[in-house]
């Protein structure tokens, strides 16, 4: 999957197969966790209706602990109610706990059908997703499956902004980086990173890709700016 934002550029390659390898470690810690989360309410984004929320930020320190990572379990609650991480360590924690969140909540909305842009499990806004075709008749219709960090994923139109609804396609910027397309809305600025289907894509490390991707092409415009 390094090749797709990356190109030949074997230092690009290395350098997000580092990332690639932390997240994939970590969905695996996740995985061997016993969770009960205790949810007892029908409203949406369900991470509202956690009860236990302290015992699952338990777990999460434990999870980072692994990693070399000492956070208390107040500061991973601070994490999670904040719009937007402002360190690369707060993204961590906040992660882990949405992808512990959405492991005690799999399969109560394994067959949930859902076409917000929204995430019903945790409420964040999708910036990754798979292009998929899908039988429409007689032929096939382009979809975007999109792909939350908790690890939840749904059907949703190709051209329309998960974030503001902006369905109009003069209103979508592309930048493509090698293998990977970029959408960006141009009236919300809401970004998501696309990737072709195939037997080699994860949709659980899409946002990895994506993130990494995003990070570069920052550095880019501020350095081509400067």
């Amino acid at each position: 999957m390094a090749r797709i934002p990356c190109g030949s550029n074997t230092e690009c390659q290395g350098e997000l197969k580092e990332y690639l390898e932390l997240y994939e470690h970590l969905h695996k810690s996740i995985e061997s966790l016993n969770i009960n989360v205790e949810a007892e309410c029908d409203k949406y984004p369900l991470i509202e209706c956690v009860r236990n929320i302290q015992d699952l930020a338990r777990k999460a320190t434990e999870i980072l602990a692994g990693l070399g990572v000492d956070m208390k379990e107040t500061e991973i609650l601070e994490n999670i109610r904040k719009t937007r991480e402002e360190s690369e360590i707060g993204s961590l924690a906040s992660y882990v706990f949405r992808r512990i969140v959405f492991r005690g909540l799999r399969d109560r909305v394994k067959n949930l059908s859902w076409s917000s842009g929204k995430c019903p499990v945790c409420g964040l806004t999708p910036i990754a997703a798979i292009a998929r075709r899908t039988p429409h008749g007689f032929f096939s219709q382009l979809r975007l499956e999109l792909h939350c960090l908790c690890g939840f994923s749904w059907l949703y139109e190709a051209f329309k902004c998960p974030l503001c609804g902006n369905t109009s396609r003069d209103k979508f910027e592309v930048i493509m980086i090698n293998s990977l397309k970029i959408q960006r809305c141009v009236l919300c600025n809401h970004a998501v990173a696309i990737v072709d289907e195939g037997p080699l894509v994860s949709g659980d490390l899409v946002h990895v890709i994506m993130s990494y991707s995003m990070m570069k092409l920052a550095s880019t415009e501020k350095h081509g700016s400067s």
